[in-house]
């Protein structure tokens, strides 16, 4: 009888033991686990010990602000970094504006084909997110929606996309090869600005707008097909992409923008075709491998700073159509031997040939006069500068005329 009570009481404190071990266990998994809701109807479990966090339910994720002074914050954001992996469960219909924001712990993340859109800036730095399978039923991605994604590879663009929006993929600098399909007909301003693993770049034919700075400081960039139907391009659009070689502009094109080639040290040649009217100022400001350029028929201003500091710009060839040549235009074109100004030029600014050391021809087509001295200012070899007979003074911008028998 006593062994029976006895053995009753240990069976007892066993079972005790093992309900409180459970009860502890389950307390500790509670505490390793966080969960609400982010959507109307959509709520969040988010594991701090494996680092995942799981979306589901149906309807859309909030939209929320991380750095306006009303701050708005994901109910995930103060444990941002401890996120290794997002699931987002079918059913799931859209992801708002900063979701998951300087998410920096993040590798990967999976959305569903129930997602249609991913709003602004959704996963604007998060600095470790490697790839990201984008499914075909998104229609929208919004600005700055994978800036600085520094660790982002590669990315196919789904062909339900029509608009690649400002700064989507800025600073994506491990981006070596991006898919931009046929549904694509903008490319928004800064989109793939600062990829600076960026190779080569192909825009289908159905692109018609690329904005400014669009592919900026993509440094290793080295070859670009443009789009067949592109008209304007912007400012600064390749702007510092250090290793771009050469480059065709399509036929349509009618405006080259300021800084459009700013700095493209290693672009050696490119065709501007004749259905170009304006080319931009600086728009090949410092292209020092620049050898030789055909201007456009078309073109009545060559701007300020235009061709600037091309070392290595040996010659040029002015059309009948241009009337102004801008300030510091070509200056320091340092192999730059001879130049002919065209008939119909009224105006050449200050120091349009400033420091082309090695500038020893000019001939001029007009015969009015030019009397600013400081167009021609450090040029030592030029002794003098062929005119028409007609020309009408003894001088050209103070340097010596020769009167000739000029072919206009």
């Amino acid at each position: 009888m006593i062994k029976n009570k006895c053995k009753k009481i240990i069976s007892l404190t066993m079972l005790m033991a093992i309900i409180s071990t459970m009860l502890s266990v389950n307390v500790y998994a509670d505490n390793l686990r966080y969960h609400g809701n982010c959507g109307e109807n959509v709520r969040y479990s988010f594991n701090e010990e494996n680092g995942e966090l799981v979306i589901f339910g149906e309807g859309d994720i909030n939209n929320y602000n991380v750095e306006k002074e009303s701050k708005c914050l994901p109910p995930w954001y103060n444990y941002r970094r401890k996120i290794r992996t997002v699931e987002i469960e079918r059913g799931v219909t859209g992801i708002g504006d900063y979701a998951f924001y300087g998410c920096t712990g993040l590798t990967s993340v999976t959305i569903p084909n129930s997602v249609t859109y991913i709003q602004d800036s959704t996963f604007f730095k998060c600095t470790n997110l490697t790839s990201i399978t984008l499914p075909n039923s998104i229609t929208h991605i919004g600005s700055y929606a994978f800036k600085d994604c520094k660790s982002l590879t590669s990315v196919i663009i789904p062909n339900s996309i029509t608009r690649i929006l400002c700064s989507t993929f800025n600073g994506c600098e491990s981006l070596t090869s991006i898919t931009i399909p046929d549904s694509v007909t903008y490319v928004g301003s800064g989109a793939f600005a600062n990829c600076t693993s960026l190779k080569e770049m192909t825009l289908p034919d159905s692109v018609t707008i690329i904005g400014k700075f669009a592919f900026n400081g993509c440094q290793n960039l080295a070859k670009v097909k443009i789009s067949e139907n592109i008209t304007e391009i912007n400012e600064d659009t390749f702007s510092d992409c250090i290793s771009l070689k050469s480059v065709t502009i399509p036929n349509n094109v009618t405006k080259i923008g300021f800084n459009a080639f700013l700095r493209c040290k290693s672009l050696e040649e490119i065709t501007i075709p004749n259905s170009v009217t304006f080319l931009g100022g600086a728009s090949f400001y410092n292209c020092t491998s620049l050898t030789s350029i055909i201007l456009p028929e078309k073109l009545a201003y060559i701007g300020n700073y235009t061709f600037t500091g091309c070392i290595k710009l040996k010659s040029i060839t002015i059309p009948d159509s241009v009337i102004e040549i801008g300030n510091i235009a070509f200056s320091h074109c340092e192999n730059l031997t001879e130049i002919t100004i065209p008939k119909n030029v009224t105006y050449i600014s200050d120091n349009a040939f400033d420091s082309c050391i090695n500038l020893a021809s000019v001939t001029v087509l007009n015969n009015t006069p030019f009397t600013k001295r400081s167009v021609f200012i450090e040029c030592p070899k030029l002794k003098e500068v062929k005119v028409p007979v007609d020309y009408k003074g003894d001088t050209f911008c103070g340097i010596k005329v020769v009167k000739g028998d000029i072919k206009k």
